[in-house]
């Protein structure tokens, strides 16, 4: 008879069958493939490589690494300086022509299960920086253009750039005054127009200020300088704001003081070559002590605007802006004292100014537009006769606070560029008589300080300085942004 007696196995024994078996089944799922092709595996390694992609100038950097899929890859810097003329480095990208995944330095990507590569990607705009650039240099502290000339001021100098090409700039010509002595500002103040620059050094002799006149020798040389100082006993900061168009030339001594009034303007015309006549004063009816008549100067064909934004007549801390009309020669009248037409909003008004034909352009950069404080607006004026008529109030498309909108302003025909001191700046447009809503440019890269700090335009160009720029251990040497407009 057969027993039915079960028989007893030890479970150590049941263990290491199971575990022979889950072996073998992995061992045998390792060794199967498509024998079709290659097999890539979790090994796998891959490159990224950068691209010059139409530079005219510098290297590329080099990635040595090799990555896997999944990885996260930290992008490089353009630390090769790679340079396209005329153009400023943006970013980089996964295709040729850019219109790809936009990739940015020192942000990373997750590695695909290829190799990449990045290529360079440029903004239109070309990067201005002073040949002999150095700390503190504050380079686009004041800037001006007139056709294919820029001129741009610093600390203690000035500087012409001539344009040879689309938004291609020459090295530059730098100007510093014959009689130059530390600590004068000349750069403090600049403009030009035709042959002839104009640079103001407010700090000049012993506090009363001078300007400084150059013309044009060739395509890019300036010699003959004339030195204008400032006219009677009671002008102080001279030459703190000048303009220049044509034959005529404007310029503010906001520390002006007389028995009578706080401020003056002083008109100059060009007798002959870099030769200037006696000048013409211009006071503000009704100024006062402080209130910083000439802060602000400009001029276009027989009309100049002087800003006081100090000017308490309407309410206290608003400001005020006065017209000047030629009469004949170098003769100049009061036609018009512009107010803003929103006196509880509008502070500092006149800290800034600009014009061009029928129009005109006046800074309020405290202004308190919804009740932001320091957001900033322009005043923009339309002449009718002898009047001066308010047409439009152009503020920032998002308000904020500390933006001080109208910081300085600068107009052609058809545009107004204004600055802010928040990293960017605007442009409106004039169309079918009305000035559309300022669009914003945000500075082009993270290092350019102050970005907006000055502004300038005329046709296809629009001049911006940045400058608390540092460059490379230089503190503060600043650097200026030049925008097409077409």
């Amino acid at each position: 008879m057969r027993s039915n007696k079960l028989i007893s196995i030890p479970i150590q024994w049941v263990l290491v069958a199971v575990i022979f078996l889950l072996m073998s089944l992995l061992l045998s799922c390792s060794d199967s493939g498509d024998s079709g092709g290659s097999d890539e595996t979790s090994d796998s390694l891959y490159t990224v490589t950068y691209s010059a992609e139409s530079a005219t100038s510098g290297t590329v950097p080099v990635d040595s690494n090799t990555y896997a899929e999944g990885i996260h890859v930290t992008i490089l810097d353009n630390t090769g300086n790679l340079e396209k003329a005329g153009w400023l480095f943006a970013n980089w990208s996964d295709t040729e022509d850019c219109s790809g995944t936009q990739h940015y330095p020192h942000y990373q990507f997750i590695m695909p299960a290829a190799d990449v590569t990045l290529y360079a990607c440029w903004h239109d705009i070309s990067k201005i920086i002073a040949s002999d650039a150095a700390e503190n240099d504050s380079f686009g502290r004041s800037v001006a253009i007139d056709g294919d000339y820029v001129i741009i001021g610093a600390s203690e100098k000035a500087y012409v750039f001539n344009r040879t090409g689309d938004n291609v700039w020459d090295s530059g010509y730098k100007l510093v005054a014959s009689d130059a002595t530390s600590d004068i500002d000349f750069g403090y103040s600049v403009n030009i127009s035709g042959n002839y620059a104009v640079v103001g050094a407010s700090a000049t002799d012993d506090g009363k200020g001078a300007v400084y006149l150059y013309e044009r020798t060739g395509t890019n040389t300036w010699g003959s300088e004339t030195k204008l100082s400032a006219p009677d006993d009671g002008a102080k900061s001279f030459g703190s704001a000048v303009a220049i168009d044509g034959d005529y030339i404007i310029v503010g001594a906001p520390a002006h003081i007389s028995a009578s009034t706080a401020g003056a303007a002083y008109v100059y015309q060009r007798s002959s070559g870099n030769n200037w006549g006696s000048e013409a004063k211009l006071n503000g009816t009704g100024t006062d002590r402080f209130d910083e008549f000439g802060h602000a100067v400009a001029i276009s064909g027989d009309y100049a605007i002087v800003g006081a934004y100090y000017d308490d007549s309407v309410a206290f801390g608003v400001g005020a802006a006065y017209m000047f009309h030629r009469t004949g020669g170098n003769s100049w009248s009061e036609e018009y004292k512009i107010v803003p037409s929103d006196t509880v909003q509008a502070y500092s008004f006149g800290n800034s100014v600009a014009i061009n034909g029928d129009y005109a352009a006046v800074g309020s950069n405290n202004a308190r537009p919804d009740s932001t404080i320091q957001a900033g607006a322009v005043y923009v004026f339309s002449r009718n006769g002898t009047d001066w008529s308010e047409v439009s109030i152009l503020t920032a498309a998002e308000i904020r606070s500390s933006e001080n909108f109208g910081f300085s302003v600068s107009m052609d025909a058809d545009s107004i560029a204004i600055a802010t001191t928040s990293r960017a700046y605007h442009i409106s447009e004039l169309s079918s008589g009305s000035w559309g809503e300022p669009i914003r440019t945000d500075r082009p890269e993270t290092s350019a300080a102050y970005f907006g700090h000055t502004v300038a335009i005329d046709g296809d160009y629009a001049v911006i300085g940045a400058p608390n720029t540092d460059i490379s251990d230089d503190s503060n040497a600043g650097v200026v942004y030049i925008y097409p407009q077409n």
